[in-house]
């Protein structure tokens, strides 16, 4: 918490969006909804809000969420301070959505926290939603960089940051699990996804559509 409150007084709002952003829109008509879970600086969230989606951005920093809501908040854009990994309890949300989106959220929270979440896409997504998750795993250039994590697999604090590297294969079964009898649409480690200032490193992309659904008679907890 402390890391991401530093970064985002230096980091407020960013121009532009990332790639995966604009991959994801391909897959969204005008006037579906999306729900992001960690919208950080709020790029993405206003990238999809543009192009006349309505959108969702959480994160779990109050303050900037404050700040976003301020200056972006909008028709087709709301903000809302929460820990993405307990959906449930977060009570401004409006479930079901055609899209749950996550860039670079989900390797930033344990594989506990990653399991409650994924019990809980299906009640948020509707039949035929898209799930989509760009993150880092075991080809990324910072796998096993600092110091572990005790009782965390995979998990390491590097220049003072949490990251949790995933598994590629172990990914999509959780997904396919989660999800039930899904459609891959895509999936890839690889490099091409998020090249930053010059060094083009592996993350792995995942989108998949679920013939689930769920949200209409969602109770929440307190």
């Amino acid at each position: 918490m402390d890391y991401w409150k530093f970064y985002y007084r230096s980091h407020k709002i960013s121009a532009d969006n990332s790639l995966f952003s604009s991959f994801v829109k391909q897959f969204l008509e005008q006037g579906s909804s999306l729900l992001e879970l960690g919208c950080g600086n709020g790029r993405d969230a206003t990238f999809f809000a543009k192009n006349h989606i309505y959108t969702t951005a959480i994160d779990q920093v109050e303050e900037e969420i404050t700040y976003l809501q301020n200056e972006l908040g909008s028709e087709y854009l709301s903000f809302i301070s929460g820990d993405f990994t307990q959906l449930q309890k977060i009570r401004d949300l409006k479930p079901p959505y055609d899209c749950i989106y996550s860039r670079f959220t989900l390797h930033s929270v344990s594989a506990l926290e990653e399991k409650q979440l994924f019990s809980d896409i299906p009640l948020f997504l509707k039949k035929n939603g898209l799930l989509a998750i760009e993150t880092r795993g075991y080809k990324n250039s910072l796998f096993q960089k600092g110091d572990s994590v005790g009782g965390q697999e995979d998990a390491f604090i590097y220049n003072d940051h949490y990251r949790r590297f995933v598994h590629f294969e172990s990914l999509l079964e959780s997904l396919k699990n989660t999800l039930g009898d899904c459609e891959i649409i895509f999936a890839a480690e690889d490099k091409g996804f998020a090249p930053l200032n010059g060094v083009d490193d592996y993350f792995i992309r995942i989108l998949a559509r679920t013939q689930r659904g769920g949200g209409a008679s969602l109770e929440f907890s307190l």
